[in-house]
Parts: structure tokens; C-alpha cells; sequence
């Protein structure tokens, strides 16, 4: 009964805060569209943090991780609610939030088919999910809202069980401040805009590849099964090579080579079997064929490079392999830690920077993470090393703006939050672990 008793707070403050604020802010009309999503978020929530508690760490830190989830959930409906009815600041943030709105209304109305042109495939699934919601809830983007903010708070406890897993309870412990307080995270994740899907399918993908790297379980296959499916119907190329490079991770990193080839070809049919055979994610497979030669990639970096007065590399050629390879440097090093300050052009951009000085304050503890891990993990790291150096690559090639740039790297950090949250729990000088924790070794990546 304490133990329950102890977990309140945390829902008082959502039912008798966030919500009645949230419907004030939303208008009456959309209050049911709010609230009733709203509980099912928070008992969701609590279900997701049940599940992933750590067996034997200690109810303190569970509760933690209840509190920091809760919480981040409130701040990300309020702050949501409150852009999504400012005119200028939804056009400022997230100008994309008013296309999703129309065309899942007008899905919601008069169905796919009346889209002129129809949608691009490979992208259909945040217009899709957002129809669903308004077609039980109202043409209210509060119930949308709702969900991205229930999938941003999400990640705390579905990354710190990855982690935990990876490093131990030390690192885990520094998952939920970098998840939750990172700049580009909070924002992005908190308006409606399909980032908040995108970045936890990823996070769930990650979660399942590091629990079949130790242990092949028909449960793991089947999460990392269903969410790289679903990825490819909201960002089909990034789903391709983010998916490929799981499973190759999840081969690399377990302790014998040779069950780990097994293992990754188990992985293999089974997701061939849902995409193909059951079709989910099908038409992102073809998008990300269809869509994946570097002319394309050069052609959409060059118009991104001149759209918006805000554009980066606008001289740059990478339509051959040579230009690409030649380019990819210089490409890796603006995505991982640009943009830089010379390359912001107009006060409206500055706020970006705010985001680059939080990562540069990162860079430092995960290069200290990297080595430490690299010596005590070894092979281990590949699980979320590997997919995110990929799609790092191949966005790295095709970003050619800043607000894109800061938009679309979510995707590689949310692979790298587990080494970060390992950056800053060692101490620095001395590249050591505070509490080693009994995982399963694996050869080292250096000496």
C-alpha cells in the first residue's frame, strides 16, 4: 500500500493540472478529445513503467523512472497545447503540424482516395494514425497531441531499460535528464509532427535488438519485428537501412559469432514475413528502393540547401560515389555537430544554437563513454553503434538545411542516448565504471 501511495503525485499532478489547463487552452469543444486520451496515456504510461521496472534495484529508483515519465508527459502536452494554438508558433516550430492536421482530417472525412495525388508512400502512417484518432475523437488535434506526448515520455522508460542492460544502473540512471531535457527532443516531440512516433519506434527497435543480442526470445523478434514494420510506414528509407543495421548489430554483438549470424537471419524471414507476406510496411520498402540512389539524395540536400534562406552545402555535388565519399566527412562532421556558429544566418535561427551547445557539452562524455565501453563491452556496442553511424551516413548526404539538420538528428541520437547517459556516468580522468554490473561479455572492440 506505501508503494502505491508513493506513485499519486505524479498522476495529481497531470489529472489536476495538466489536463483542466491543457482543456482550457484547447477549448471546450475539444475537452473530451483531451481528456479521455489523456487517461489512457497516463495508464499506459504506468503499465510501460510496470513492465520495465527493474527486478531487485530498489522500488526508489522505479519510482524514479515514474516520476520523470509522468512528468515529462505533462510538459509535453502543455507545451504541445499551447504552440498548437499560437498561430506564429506553430509556424515558427513546426509549420508541418498544419499539413498533418488537414490531410488526416480530410482521410478522416472522405478517405485516401481523395487526396489529390495521394500520399507519398513510405510516409502515409503518421496521416494515418492522426485520421484514427479524429475519427473517434473529433477533427481535434488535442487527441494527436496526446499521443506524441505519451510516445516522447515514453522513451524514459523504455531507453532506460536499454541501457541498463548495456551499462548498468549507473549509466540508466542519466537516461531520463538527457532524454527529457534535451532541446531538439522536448520540441520536436512535443508538437504534431511524426517525429515523436519516428524516435520511439526506434527507441522500441534499439530495446529489442539489445535483449536479443543476450537472449534470442520469440518476444524480442517479435517487438523488433512489429516496430521496424511500422517505422517503414512513417519514414520508409530511414526504417531500410536503421532495420538493417539493427539486425546486423544484433549479429556482431552477441557472444558467439556464429549464433549471431543464426540469430540475425531468424530476424531476417521473420520481418520478410510481416512486410512482404502481411504487407506492413511494404510500401515503405518500395519508397526507400525506389528513392535510394545518391542523385536522389544530392537532389533533395540541394533543395533544402536553397529553400528558406537557411540552407547549408548549396554547392556542394554528391551524385557520383567519388563526390559522395569525398563529401561524407565533412557531411558526418556538420550532421553530428552542426550547425555551426558561422553557418547561422538570421537571429530567427538561433535558437538551434542552443541545441548545438548541449551537444558539444555531450560530445566530450560520450567520446569518454565510446573508449571505456569499446575496452569493457567489446562487441556489444554494434547493437546501436551500427544503425547509427548508417543513418547517420546516408542523412548526412541529404540534409542540406539547418532547422532539418537539428529536426532529422534526432534519429541518430536517440540510437546514441545509451552511450551518452554511459559518457556522464564515468568519472572523468579516469575512464572507469562507478559499479560494474554482471552482463554478458564479448570480445573488445581495442586494446
Amino acid at each position: 500500500m506505501h508503494s502505491k501511495g508513493r506513485r499519486l503525485p505524479p498522476l495529481l499532478v497531470v489529472a489536476l493540472i495538466a489536463v483542466p489547463l491543457g482543456a482550457a487552452i484547447a477549448g471546450r469543444d475539444a475537452y473530451i478529445a483531451l481528456i479521455v486520451p489523456t487517461i489512457a496515456a497516463v495508464l499506459g504510461l504506468l503499465a510501460l513503467c510496470r513492465a520495465l521496472d527493474e527486478r531487485g534495484a530498489g522500488q526508489a529508483e522505479d519510482r524514479r523512472v515514474l516520476r520523470w515519465t509522468v512528468s515529462a508527459f505533462a510538459a509535453h502536452l502543455l507545451f504541445g497545447l499551447v504552440v498548437t494554438n499560437t498561430p506564429s508558433a506553430v509556424y515558427y516550430l513546426g509549420g508541418d503540424a498544419g499539413t498533418y492536421h488537414t490531410y488526416a482530417r480530410w482521410i478522416a472525412e472522405f478517405g485516401t482516395r481523395s487526396i489529390p495525388g495521394g500520399l507519398q508512400t513510405g510516409k502515409e502512417g503518421f496521416y494515418y494514425t492522426l485520421a484514427t484518432l479524429y475519427r473517434v475523437f473529433g477533427f481535434h488535434p488535442a487527441s494527436g497531441l496526446v499521443l506524441n506526448a505519451a510516445l516522447g515520455a515514453a522513451l524514459v522508460p523504455v531507453l532506460t531499460d536499454a541501457t541498463r542492460r548495456l551499462f548498468g544502473r549507473d549509466a540508466a540512471h542519466w537516461v531520463a535528464p538527457v532524454v527529457v531535457l534535451f532541446p531538439s527532443m522536448f520540441l520536436f516531440t512535443s508538437q504534431l509532427l511524426k517525429e515523436a512516433p519516428i524516435v520511439f519506434l526506434l527507441a522500441v527497435a534499439l530495446n529489442a535488438a539489445v535483449r536479443i543480442a543476450e537472449r534470442l526470445t520469440l518476444g524480442g523478434v517479435g517487438v523488433l519485428t512489429l516496430s521496424v514494420a511500422l517505422l517503414l510506414t512513417f519514414r520508409g528509407p530511414i526504417a531500410m537501412v536503421a532495420g538493417i543495421a539493427l539486425i546486423g548489430g544484433i549479429a556482431l554483438g552477441r557472444r558467439q559469432v556464429l549464433s549471431g549470424l543464426v540469430t540475425g537471419l531468424i530476424v531476417v524471414m521473420v520481418l520478410a514475413v510481416v512486410v512482404i507476406g502481411i504487407g506492413v510496411g511494404h510500401s515503405g520498402v518500395q519508397s526507400a528502393l525506389q528513392s535510394s540512389s545518391l542523385q536522389d539524395a544530392n537532389r533533395v540536400r540541394t533543395g533544402l540547401a536553397y529553400d528558406a534562406g537557411s540552407g547549408i552545402g548549396g554547392n556542394v555535388d554528391t551524385s557520383t560515389a567519388r563526390q559522395a565519399l569525398s563529401y561524407l566527412p565533412v557531411g558526418l562532421a556538420r550532421f553530428a555537430l552542426g550547425p555551426f556558429p558561422w553557418e547561422f544566418r538570421k537571429p530567427s535561427q538561433l535558437p538551434a544554437l542552443i541545441d548545438v551547445l548541449v551537444l558539444w557539452w555531450l560530445a566530450p562524455k560520450a567520446w569518454r563513454g565510446f573508449r571505456t565501453a569499446a575496452r569493457n563491452h567489446g562487441r556489444r556496442l554494434a547493437v546501436f553503434l551500427l544503425p547509427a553511424i548508417a543513418t547517420a551516413t546516408v542523412l548526412s548526404l541529404s540534409v542540406g538545411n539547418l532547422g532539418v539538420l537539428v529536426r532529422e538528428r534526432l534519429q541518430v541520437l536517440i540510437l546514441v542516448v545509451p552511450l551518452l547517459a554511459y559518457g556522464i556516468s564515468l568519472r572523468p580522468g579516469t575512464g572507469t565504471e562507478p559499479a560494474p554490473e554482471q552482463v554478458p561479455g564479448a570480445p573488445a572492440l581495442v586494446a
